[in-house]
């Protein structure tokens, strides 16, 4: 089944022999589902993807297929799930943007967010490590009634957001 407003995208691009001219490689291999699903595909990708001929994309502009590897040609034609050299992984998130576009692109964000965070990990310090602690020792103790607990928990937050303080 051809699915709309997907495109089928290869992972490699080759150069022509002499030239400095973007081609199709011979041997194409996996055929991968491309679905522009972000913001900033619509208006940064979107019109540059030809309808007559291959988008090469260079390096830094490889954007991920459905299954999460990087491609580099976007073909002018819609992914086809009953390709031989269609991808698994593809036609399994395909078929589940075909289903629910909405919930798809939600797990697409949040598994984006987590490469982003395996990426970027927060570091916290000794410090923020010991005020955390010290937040949550008068936070118990707020708990319990502890009017001075209480007291410094309010002076940690501005006003209008007392985190639920009386």
């Amino acid at each position: 089944m051809k699915y709309p407003k997907t495109n089928a995208a290869l992972a490699e691009w080759t150069r022509e022999k002499g030239t400095y001219e973007r081609g199709l490689p011979e041997e194409p291999g996996e055929a991968h589902a491309f679905i522009p699903w972000k913001f900033t595909h619509q208006y940064t990708l979107g019109p540059r993807i030809q309808t007559d001929r291959p988008t090469f994309l260079e390096g830094g502009e490889a954007e991920r297929a459905a299954c999460g590897k990087f491609v580099k040609v976007l073909l002018p034609m819609e992914f086809d799930d009953s390709d031989p050299d269609a991808c698994p992984k593809c036609v399994r998130q395909v078929e589940l943007w075909a289903f629910d576009p909405q919930a798809w692109k939600t797990a697409q964000q949040n598994k984006e967010n987590a490469r982003y965070r395996r990426k970027y990990p927060v570091r916290l310090t000794e410090a923020d490590l010991q005020s955390q602690a010290d937040v949550r020792r008068l936070r118990a103790a707020a708990e319990l009634g502890d009017s001075e607990a209480i007291e410094q928990l309010k002076g940690l937050y501005p006003p209008g957001n007392q985190d639920g303080l009386a």
